[in-house]
């Protein structure tokens, strides 16, 4: 039996989404401990889904993963069927990269039940993830904080979420640093419905491009703000930077998705202690930091009924992988 225990992104903000520039896409975001999610593949007599836990994977990720697992025993020509046993506690589509670290995970540990050993890339390459942005591919493996480019403008069609976007090579990865801070909370709603797979690529649809002035803000306060913050462990500019994405076009675009649900739940969070608060593309889920972390805790337990608080922190190391 191989276990994959694979780790969620929080993904900070999309960066380029106009037209006529040199790349499209890209992203800046960083990986977290916890809700992890792990993934058994079990001999079996073909290859199947199976999911366990308090959370779910929607119909339409566990028929890509299928698909994508159908491809790798095509190419290598694998022997051993496997079932793949995808343990969570979440619902997909909530901000957590769930989608892409299932993939990657499912293929690996099915991999390995066949005793191939193949590269980082090809695994990457056999998910079919990472159109959108690399921060999930970048995370999935080496944890952290990461920066990515995108990819150069190639005639494919340019502005589409991850499950739609197939990339024809890998995203420009530009640079990765660890994230050192104690601890910072996430905010899940209990009344707010994920988007679907559908609704997400109706949003890009009806979204992009935007105004190649918004794509230099996000720029600059993602990349100069966010990652060199990161980088430099300048918390006071890190919480800057992390609040003045959410003022950037594309992530307001983003938080209006859910109306005024989003937005309330941020400006609770940052009159009750938080020095910085976000939303993970493409929400609901807030995440926050705060120097008086636990009284922060507490005072928006008791204010955001409607919302689930779990405590975690940065994780700075990919998955792990267990023979078991």
């Amino acid at each position: 039996m191989i276990r994959v225990r694979a780790f969620p992104r929080i993904h900070v903000s999309l960066l380029a989404l106009h037209d006529g520039g040199y790349r499209v896409n890209g992203g800046v975001g960083f990986a977290i401990n916890d809700p992890y999610f792990d993934v058994v593949a079990l001999p079996s007599h073909s290859v199947t889904i199976r999911v366990e836990g308090p959370g779910s994977v929607d119909a339409a990720t566990q028929r890509y993963i299928v698909g994508r697992l159908h491809n790798a025993f095509r190419i290598h020509e694998l022997k051993q069927p496997v079932e793949v046993v995808l343990r969570v506690s979440e619902r997909s589509h909530q901000g957590l990269g769930s989608s892409t670290a299932l993939t990657i995970a499912a293929l690996e540990a099915c991999m390995h039940s066949n005793e191939q050993t193949v590269s980082q890339e090809h695994l990457v390459a056999l998910s079919g993830r990472g159109g959108t942005s690399g921060v999930g591919v970048s995370t999935y493996f080496d944890g952290g904080m990461s920066l990515d480019f995108g990819r150069a403008v190639d005639g494919a069609e340019t502005f589409l979420p991850s499950e739609d976007a197939i990339p024809l090579k890998p995203p420009l990865h530009i640079a990765r640093t660890e994230l050192k801070c104690a601890s910072l909370g996430l905010l899940l709603p209990t009344h707010i419905a994920p988007k679907s797979s559908q609704e997400e690529s109706r949003f890009f649809r009806d979204t992009c491009p935007l105004p190649r002035a918004d794509t230099l803000e996000v720029l600059y306060h993602a990349g100069m703000g966010v990652y060199a913050a990161a980088a430099e462990e300048n918390d006071t500019q890190f919480y800057a930077a992390i609040n003045a994405v959410q003022e950037c076009a594309w992530k307001r675009a983003e938080i209006g998705l859910y109306k005024d649900d989003v937005t309330t739940c941020l400006n609770i969070v940052r009159s009750n202690g938080a020095n910085a608060a976000g939303m993970s593309s493409l929400g609901p889920l807030v995440y926050f930091f705060s120097e008086t972390f636990d009284e922060t805790c507490s005072l928006l337990r008791e204010r955001l009924p409607n919302w689930r608080l779990i405590r975690t922190s940065p994780r700075n190391r990919g998955r792990d992988v267990f023979d078991a």
